[in-house]
């Protein structure tokens, strides 16, 4: 297993965090795939290698949202940029989002060509 660091995905339905991660493996990036938030704490507590340039949750999931989760990990990991997604709400969504201190948000349902292009801009935001 390669120590490049993963863009870790987060959402609690299958299909499309395994969506999610063949497409951004198809980008050329290391993913790592968990099926909740408490699953991505605890490999990030426990310091689990590969580490994470980026994490991409869904926002609505069972147990732990992912804007709790968003507020834990800017604790942990505060130079860890987050990319936050739902299919309830809008601008409203967005603001908590950004209250909780993710890098940005999407919309669900998006064309997949935005959320590569969103992760390429926050990647290289990260690089100046």
């Amino acid at each position: 297993m390669s120590d490049e660091p993963a863009i870790f995905v987060i959402d609690d339905n299958d299909e499309f965090r395994t969506l999610l991660g063949e497409l951004l493996d198809l980008k050329g990036h290391r993913t790592q795939a968990f099926a909740s938030a408490e699953e991505a704490l605890t490999h990030i507590r426990d310091g689990a290698r590969p580490t994470s340039k980026l994490v991409i949750s869904d926002i609505n999931m069972e147990g732990v949202s992912g804007l709790a989760f968003t507020r834990e990990l800017a604790r942990l990991a505060p130079q860890l940029p987050i990319i936050l997604m739902s299919a309830f709400g809008g601008r409203e969504r967005a603001e908590e989002a950004a209250a909780a201190g993710a890098t940005a948000y999407i919309n669900k349902p998006f064309p997949l060509p935005d959320l590569t292009a969103l992760v390429q801009r926050v990647l290289e935001g990260m690089e100046s």
